[in-house]
C-alpha cells in the first residue's frame, strides 16, 4: 500500500470513527471512549423500583432476595457492550413487596434509550416456621428487555419498574426443610402520570393495589395461565391450558397436592406431600421423584437444569401422562386434588375431584 493509499484509507478511518461517536452522542446521550466504556454528554435522572409477588410454601413468613450488579443496556449497542453500571446492591424482603413498590436506586445516567435492565440474584434468605434457612438458587444472573424502551430525557426524570417473580419450593420435609429459588422478571417504564413524588427517594415505598396502569400491565404480560378441562386418575392426568397474555410462558412443573383451600401464590409446604411431573421442552410429563436423599443442588438440576416447555402467547396446549401416579394422601385428598402449574412462578392453581 502506497502513502497516498495509506493517507486516504486513515483519514477515511478516521472519519468513519468520528461519525460513529457523533452517531452515538446524538442519539444515546453518551459517546464510545474505549471498549465498554461510556462517557455521558447528557444526563437525565432514572428510578428504579422493584416489586415482586413471590410464589412460596405454606409456612414460609419471609424471603429476603439479595441483589447486585444492577445495569442498564443503551439501544443499539450490542449485548456484550452499551451498559450503565449503577452500581446499586441491597435486599428486599418480597413477601412484603406484594402491591408494593420499593425504590433501590436514582441516579444521574446518561440521557437516552435503553432496551433492558440486568441484575444479579447473589443470596436468598427463607424463614421458615421459626427458622432462616438459606435457598439454592437456580438462575443467578437476570438480563431483562423492557416490555417498551426506556427513554431518559436530558435534565429529566424517568422511573422503571422491576416485576421480580420468585419462586421459592422445599424440596425436602417439613422437619428438614431444603429451599429452592428461582427468580425471572419483566421491567416496564411507570407512566409519569404515576410516579408519586417519592418515588425518587431510595427505600421509598408506594402501594400498586389501585394502580390501573399496573392492573393493565400484569393483565396482558403477567405469568398467568387459563385453565381448561382437567381429568385426573391414580394412572393418568389430561390438563389443558392457554395463554392469554402477550408473552410467551414457560412451564416448569405440574405439582398435585390433597385439596386444599387454593391461596393466591401458595404452594405446598413441601413438595415431599406432593405428586410432582416436570414438564419437558417438547410437552411430554415425567416425575419428579420428590423427598429423594442427596444434596439440594441435585434437585435444583433436576427441576431447573432444563428447557422447560415454552407455551406462547394466545396458544392452548393439552398435557397427557399416562402411569402410576402416587397421588398423596392427606386431609382433603377424598373430596379431590389442587392442581398447580408453575413457570419461572406460579402460572395457575385448579381444583379437580378424582375421577
Amino acid at each position: 500500500m502506497g502513502p497516498r493509499t495509506k493517507a486516504l484509507f486513515s483519514g477515511f478511518v478516521a472519519f468513519a470513527l468520528a461519525l460513529v461517536i457523533i452517531l452515538a452522542a446524538a442519539t444515546f446521550g453518551f459517546a464510545p471512549v474505549g471498549a465498554g466504556t461510556l462517557k455521558p454528554s447528557s444526563t437525565g435522572t432514572l428510578s428504579i423500583m422493584v416489586t415482586d409477588p413471590p410464589s412460596f410454601p405454606e409456612g414460609v413468613t419471609a424471603v429476603y432476595i439479595s441483589y447486585d450488579g444492577l445495569q442498564i443496556h443503551a439501544v443499539g449497542f450490542p449485548s456484550t457492550s452499551g451498559w450503565v453500571r449503577l452500581d446499586t446492591q441491597g435486599t428486599v424482603e418480597a413477601i412484603g413487596l406484594a402491591n408494593l413498590t420499593e425504590t433501590i436506586t436514582s441516579s444521574d445516567v446518561p440521557s437516552g434509550t435503553y432496551d433492558a435492565v440486568a441484575f444479579g440474584i447473589s443470596t436468598c434468605q427463607v424463614d421458615f416456621q421459626g427458622r432462616n434457612y438459606t435457598a439454592t438458587l437456580g438462575d443467578t444472573s437476570l438480563q431483562v428487555p423492557f416490555v417498551n424502551d426506556l427513554v431518559v430525557s436530558p435534565s429529566g426524570t424517568s422511573t422503571a419498574l422491576v416485576d421480580l417473580h420468585s419462586t421459592i419450593l422445599n424440596v425436602g420435609s417439613r422437619t428438614a426443610p431444603q429451599f429452592l429459588a428461582q427468580a425471572a422478571a419483566q421491567a416496564v417504564e411507570v407512566p409519569p402520570s404515576e410516579v408519586q413524588s417519592t418515588s425518587g427517594h431510595v427505600g421509598s415505598m408506594s402501594s400498586l393495589k389501585t394502580s390501573t396502569w399496573y392492573s393493565n400491565f400484569t393483565q396482558d404480560y403477567g405469568d398467568r395461565l387459563f385453565v381448561g378441562s382437567v381429568s385426573l386418575t391414580p394412572h393418568s392426568l389430561s390438563l389443558t391450558v392457554s395463554n392469554p397474555t402477550h408473552n410467551p410462558l414457560p412451564i416448569r412443573m405440574i405439582i398435585i397436592t390433597p385439596q386444599m383451600a387454593m391461596r393466591q401464590n401458595i404452594l405446598s409446604a413441601s413438595l415431599s406431600d406432593a405428586t410432582v411431573l416436570l414438564v419437558e421442552q417438547n410437552g411430554s410429563l415425567q416425575p419428579f421423584q420428590t423427598g429423594r436423599p442427596g444434596p439440594v443442588s441435585s434437585a435444583a438440576q433436576a427441576i431447573f437444569g432444563f428447557s422447560p416447555y415454552e407455551l406462547a402467547s394466545g396458544a392452548s396446549v393439552t398435557f397427557t401422562y399416562t402411569g402410576t401416579l402416587n397421588l398423596p394422601a392427606g386431609p382433603g385428598a377424598a373430596g379431590g386434588y389442587a392442581i398447580t402449574i408453575i413457570g419461572n412462578q406460579l402460572l395457575a392453581g385448579t381444583v379437580t375431584a378424582l375421577g
